[in-house]
């Protein structure tokens, strides 16, 4: 249930007096859009498709690379000019590459542009900024630890309880 941490960043957004949202994808399928959250707030909100190759389940330093080379690619041609109030990426990895790009072109951050991601933890990967980032922090290993539990408990006693695992929205010094 996601919800929550997108409301959360509009919510945000709203008290930081933000304009303009760009929403980093590489694909829809990504479980938080905040383009939908931003509807109807007055904040314009679009979405940029990084291009990553070799199909759906690839590997992370692939996904960086694309974010890196697009992002480099896209400050070359046009400067800052295209550059929003916020960035959103909804992948880690999309976030590590454009960092990178970013930092490279000299673009500060939060001065210049706002940062907030999805960040996954205890995975091994995750942006790594000076700063703390502003995130949307999913933690899968708890999260399947707890609904795991639901389950056998369910399994033990014939009672299956509902349960519900949500990211947390984590404000960090990026926006």
């Amino acid at each position: 249930k996601n919800g929550a941490v997108t409301e959360n960043f509009a919510q945000l957004c709203l008290e930081k007096g933000v304009k303009s949202v760009l929403q980093v994808s590489m694909d829809s399928t990504y479980p938080a859009d905040v383009c939908k959250a931003l509807a109807g707030t007055g904040i314009k909100a679009d979405e940029w498709k990084v291009v990553v190759r070799n199909g759906r389940h690839i590997p992370g330093t692939q996904v960086a690379r694309a974010s890196a080379d697009a992002f480099t690619s896209r400050l070359e041609k046009e400067g800052r000019k295209w550059l929003p109030d916020v960035l959103f990426f909804q992948d880690d990895y999309l976030a590590m590459g454009a960092l990178t790009a970013l930092q490279a072109a000299g673009v500060r951050i939060p001065e210049d542009v706002g940062v907030v991601t999805w960040a996954n933890v205890n995975c091994g990967c995750g942006p790594i900024f000076v700063k703390p980032l502003t995130r949307m922090e999913a933690n899968a290993a708890e999260d399947g630890e707890y609904l795991a539990k639901i389950v056998l408990d369910g399994l033990r006693t014939g009672k299956y309880n509902s349960g519900e695992v949500s990211p947390r929205f984590i404000r960090g010094e990026t926006v």
